[in-house]
């Protein structure tokens, strides 16, 4: 075979390598999109499961709505087994009492005198009153000792010394120094069995573009076309001002967010009218935006794109792994004054993470 037979035959050999490599190209994309949507809905559940039980009914319903919850059930009713009630459930069931909330700091001065004549002399126990939130929230919420969240640490220790402190009616003494009904107390949950189930959700639709609605500006609506879906289910924004970006005019729309009251949902579209450019939150005007002058108060959900470009400028913006992440590189101090380079990945405009590395060459 000589040369000029082979080039048609190379020519095609080359043209479905390109074809594969763009086809594992698009599925990379489509793997990395996928697993990146099911990190940020981790994130927000993180949130549900371990808040949701000390949240009021309507911010309740504002994190389940995020996340968009769909149950399916996939089998039947188990039958309740005999002669396992919950000790503590019982207990405040007797004593008549609603369970308490997190402990104040005023509700603890009052029970922390029993714990400490409890308490051995120099001892190395954890921490009484993380333990008794720990028992307060099983109690709040019905859950398993095995299922407490992570914050509260093992809970075989918690269990071991609710055992304990019931045993000696030192438990007994402690829930009768605080006051008997306060904001947050809750009567014991009655148990109710409930099949096996799946929960599905994803992050956030009520705010992202779905190809099957149909846009249509209402009778006296102000503002660009592309506002009408977020109108139809966030209502009418708070407030809307005009904004500059080089020669462009913008309008800038928010909307308050009840989950978190000194945030706004802030939309950014061309005032002429089009496609939505931005969609993110901002800090409440007025609210108090967090202190930031060190790595160490990067902390998750701590802050906004724009309160950490501007505590630790310059920040360099880098391209975000889907249309509801960003990312800013830039250097701050640690706790000792040591400068160090941080990528802090932020999702819907909330810092969800940073990587610190050592000191910039």
């Amino acid at each position: 075979m000589d040369v000029k037979d082979a080039r048609p035959i190379l020519a095609e050999e080359r043209r479905q390598l390109v074809d594969l490599r763009d086809e594992a190209a698009a599925w990379m994309e489509e793997t990395e999109a996928t697993a990146q949507r099911a990190r940020d809905l981790e994130a927000l559940a993180t949130v549900a499961r371990t808040r949701l039980a000390d949240m009021a009914p309507a911010h309740q319903a504002e994190v389940l709505a995020l996340l968009d919850v769909r149950v399916t059930i996939t089998g039947l009713v188990p039958k309740p087994k005999l002669g396992l009630s919950c000790s503590m459930a019982e207990w405040f069931k007797a004593a008549g009492r609603k369970v308490p909330s997190e402990l104040t700091d005023e509700a603890w001065a009052a029970a922390e005198p029993i714990v400490k004549a409890w308490e051995p002399p120099y001892h190395r126990l954890r921490p009484s009153r993380l333990m008794s939130d720990a028992m307060f929230y099983k109690a709040r919420t019905g859950c398993r000792w095995e299922d407490l969240p992570e914050r509260f640490g093992s809970w075989k220790g918690i269990h071991s010394r609710y055992k304990t402190w019931r045993n000696c009616g030192v438990w007994g003494d402690i829930v009768s120094a605080l006051p008997v009904d306060c904001p947050g107390y809750r009567p014991v949950p009655e148990l109710n069995l409930v099949p096996p189930f799946r929960v599905e959700g994803r992050v956030d639709p009520r705010v992202l573009a779905d190809a099957d609605i149909q846009e249509e500006v209402m009778p006296g609506e102000t503002g660009p076309p592309a506002l009408s879906r977020y109108r139809s289910v966030l209502g009418e924004p708070e407030s809307g001002t005009p904004r500059r970006i080089g020669d462009l005019d913008c309008e800038a729309w928010r909307w308050p967010v009840p989950l978190w009251p000194g945030l706004r949902f802030e939309v950014l579209a061309p005032a002429a009218g089009g496609a939505v450019w931005n969609e993110w939150l901002v800090r409440a005007p007025g609210a108090e935006p967090p202190a930031l002058h060190t790595v160490e108060d990067l902390t998750p959900w701590s802050c906004t794109v724009d309160e950490a470009a501007h505590a630790f400028a310059p920040a360099r913006p880098l391209e975000g792994t889907a249309p509801t992440r960003w990312g800013l590189a830039f250097t701050a101090p640690d706790a000792s004054g040591v400068r160090r380079e941080v990528v802090a990945e932020f999702t819907w405009g909330l810092l969800q993470r940073t990587a610190v590395s050592g000191p910039p060459p």
